[in-house]
């Protein structure tokens, strides 16, 4: 990336060519690494310096993915991988040496068709679009000592047609879904107590054609802040 213009630069190695279907990609920017689930392994790369250098490989079978969703949390210490296949979440802690990915010791049901997930910038809660119709997003607590997910009392949430990604208001207040099967935004006020998701008034919103992802930010003058509260 220019520094200057943002114009971008193809890097030497780019694309890189993978044996099977690369699904999502996860980066762990304290310790440069890159992960990423394929139909049939999970990879961790080493990113450092623009490189895009395997490191280590596992079958995805090893970690019950199957391609759909990777998360990692914003303490960089837990990988998040959903299965819409086999409607689940399992719970990956990496190495605290290599940052590689160890094979799962928590899995949880996830609904009907799990895959993109989101996570607010205190760890509290996890969500996690259910893709299959009618859609819902499933909601968890995250224990703050494991990592472990517990299902919301509310949960799962209506009010998106057939969400598929998300964000987070860099506040913790709004949560806005995609919608594969149409051309709308579904929004919805987070309770910061309980984590329930509210819908919004006027929701869905029109938001363009073919939705294929989502971002939010915090404008700060001419610039975009995407983080209000750090997580050590």
């Amino acid at each position: 990336i220019d520094a200057a213009s943002g114009a971008l630069k193809p890097l030497p190695w780019s694309p890189f060519s993978f044996p099977d279907t690369p699904y999502r990609i996860a980066l762990n920017q304290k310790r440069n690494l890159a992960y990423v689930v394929s139909r049939g392994s999970l990879w961790t790369f080493d990113i450092a310096g623009g490189n895009f250098r395997p490191i280590a490989t596992e079958p995805a079978s090893r970690f019950e993915a199957s391609g759909s969703g990777l998360l990692l949390d914003p303490a960089a210490q837990r990988l998040y991988i959903s299965d819409d296949n086999r409607g689940i979440i399992a719970l990956s802690v990496l190495d605290p040496r290599t940052g590689v990915p160890r094979v799962p010791t928590f899995v949880t049901n996830a609904g009907s068709g799990p895959r993109s997930m989101v996570v607010d910038s205190r760890h509290r809660f996890l969500y996690v679009t259910n893709i299959a119709k009618p859609g819902v997003i499933c909601g968890f607590r995250i224990d703050a000592r494991t990592g472990y997910l517990i299902a919301l009392r509310a949960s799962p949430f209506r009010g998106a047609e057939s969400p598929d990604t998300m964000t987070i208001t860099p506040d913790d207040r709004y949560l806005y879904a995609t919608n594969f099967r149409s051309n709308f935004v579904s929004g919805f006020a987070i309770d910061p107590a309980t984590g329930s998701l509210l819908p919004m008034r006027g929701s869905p919103f029109t938001a363009g054609d073919m939705l294929q992802g989502i971002v939010s930010c915090r404008r700060a003058g001419d610039r975009c802040v995407s983080r209000i509260r750090t997580v050590p």
